[in-house]
């Protein structure tokens, strides 16, 4: 299982993006890899994915060290937080669409929070901001110039996901995913709609809500409540039918 921040600024060893890692850690329990990968403007886009595509591989040399008999490498989630989010998307479609070899490790689920997706139409809450938002469209405008290959419209495939110039998801074998969409966040209609458009091509996905809760709300408040819920309902998608 792997962890994200943003795609321009932070840093895996920061406090509250590793304390939510270690919170996982101890109550799933899982074995949480937290990935350093490369930072926009300098680093643009796909090159922090590319950069989550050789841990795959890095992951995949693990497993075959081991014979494939590691228990947790044969049950692998990918996950993020806001454009880490976006990232475990992207990385999960390679490696569902063979374009990464990953066996004998596994991928068997992916966990997006709080999804950093865009798109050149604005969304209802994007035209229209909920009150007290911690990101907002312009923000998320800036961060996205400063992330994506230089003349890129925001309906680029790795922005938009179901953008014109993004191929499609329907022949591509995803495993199951857990979508979380915060409703105090201005990319709510995104993080919904990407949940809704999974589940009209008969993919095995399971939005939740978390009411009155802001974008990245798992890693601004990792002892929270809503953080205490989240591990509950990530607890419960991890282990299902095990």
């Amino acid at each position: 299982m792997r962890s994200r921040r943003t795609a321009c600024l932070g840093s895996f060893a920061q406090p509250p993006f590793h304390t939510f890692c270690l919170r996982a850690a101890a109550e799933l329990p899982a074995v949480v890899l937290s990935v350093q990968y490369r930072l926009a403007p300098e680093h643009r886009l796909p090159a922090a994915i590319n950069d989550g595509a050789a841990f795959l591989s890095w992951l995949r040399g693990q497993a075959e060290l081991g014979a494939g008999a590691d228990p947790w490498l044969a049950r692998t989630f990918l996950s993020g937080d806001s454009a880490g989010a976006n990232l475990a998307h992207h990385v999960t479609v390679r490696a569902a669409s063979g374009q990464i070899a990953v066996s004998p490790a596994r991928v068997v689920g992916y966990i997006l929070l709080s999804a950093f997706f865009a798109g050149a139409e604005r969304t209802v809450t994007e035209a229209d901001l909920p009150a007290g938002v911690s990101l907002t469209t312009a923000m998320a405008d800036q961060l996205w110039r400063m992330s994506l290959p230089v003349g890129a419209s925001l309906d680029h495939p790795l922005a938009n996901p179901f953008g014109p110039e993004s191929p499609s998801l329907a022949p591509v074998e995803l495993p199951p995913a857990l979508v979380v969409a915060p409703l105090s966040d201005v990319l709510r209609d995104r993080v919904l709609g990407y949940g809704a458009r999974l589940k009209d091509m008969g993919k095995a996905v399971e939005v939740v809500q978390f009411e009155g809760e802001q974008h990245g709300f798992s890693v601004r408040q990792p002892f929270g409540e809503a953080a205490d819920e989240l591990l509950r309902v990530i607890k419960r998608f991890v282990y299902r039918g095990n």
